[in-house]
């Protein structure tokens, strides 16, 4: 016998034979983590169905969860297989894990959208009611009296509830990001509306004032315009005042130089009379 040939020979089965225990024990690790892969994964998907059944969950998210549903349920087959390849099933569970997580966050994202519509639409419709049951009446005081406007003033909503009425549909249709755009802009028609409203009330007070400022400012224009007359008149009474005294110191002056002539031509008769008897005295 060859010993040495006897040994080697030993040595080489005993090689393989660890190899085989190596492989063996490699499989039921892999085998064992398929397992604990598989039960994690289906106890997980099982859990999640509470997410999917969520009211805005559209029916993207919901497939997803319904093709995760169909992949899991197949693992517990796969897992009995005998000889299945376990670092295959273990990516296989990894997979549908991941696909699982993605649909969970679709669903959840859809949810807070949906919310997020509604309480828009919701916030949108107070505002609209509250703004199309507003009065617009208010007193004003204009000079000594107090002035009612804006009773017959009342918000057009009209364009604000035809808004509201698209956001309620879009978000009947699943379609929640042009729901609370629409909510929004439901809000913002009503908002104008009610700013429309006050500046109508706005102007027709703006009006009143103007024309009663002009009715004052007429009539101290007529006001001024009578003091003028009477500035007027008083200088034509003046100017009439000094006619009449030049008038008065014209005759006067007239008169008195007519008087002095009358008194000198009497004087000169008197004094030839007087001479010419003077003569005949003599004679």
């Amino acid at each position: 016998t060859d010993w040495v040939e006897a040994a080697a020979a030993a040595a080489r089965v005993t090689t393989a034979l660890k190899a085989v225990d190596t492989a063996i024990d490699d499989q039921r690790k892999a085998y064992e983590l398929a397992k604990s892969k598989v039960s994690a994964t289906v106890s997980a998907v099982g859990s999640a169905k509470g997410v999917f059944d969520q009211r805005y969950v559209r029916q993207t998210a919901d497939s997803k969860y319904t093709d995760v549903q169909t992949r899991a349920g197949q693992l517990d087959s796969l897992l009995k297989t005998a000889k299945s390849d376990w670092n295959a099933l273990t990516a296989k569970v990894e997979s549908i894990k991941n696909d699982l997580d993605a649909a969970v966050k679709l669903a959840n994202t859809d949810q807070q959208a949906g919310e997020e519509a509604e309480a828009a639409i919701a916030e949108a419709g107070g505002e609209i009611r509250s703004i199309d049951n507003k009065g617009y009446s208010t007193t004003k005081r204009i000079g000594s009296s107090s002035k009612s406007f804006g009773s017959g003033i009342s918000a057009d909503v009209s364009s604000a509830s035809g808004a509201l009425r698209r956001a309620q549909t879009e978000l009947s249709q699943g379609n929640y990001e042009a729901a609370a755009r629409s909510a929004a802009s439901a809000k913002r028609a009503a908002e104008e509306a009610d700013a429309a409203a006050q500046q109508q009330v706005a102007a027709a007070i703006a009006i009143a004032v103007t024309l009663y400022e002009q009715e004052q400012e007429r009539i101290r224009e007529a006001e001024r315009e009578r003091q003028r007359e009477a500035d007027r008149e008083r200088q034509r009474e003046a100017d009439r005042q000094r006619e009449a005294d030049r008038q008065s110191s014209s005759s006067s002056s007239s008169s008195y130089g007519s008087d002095s002539s009358s008194s000198t031509g009497s004087s000169g008769s008197d004094s030839n009379s007087n001479t010419g008897t003077s003569g005949g005295g003599d004679f």
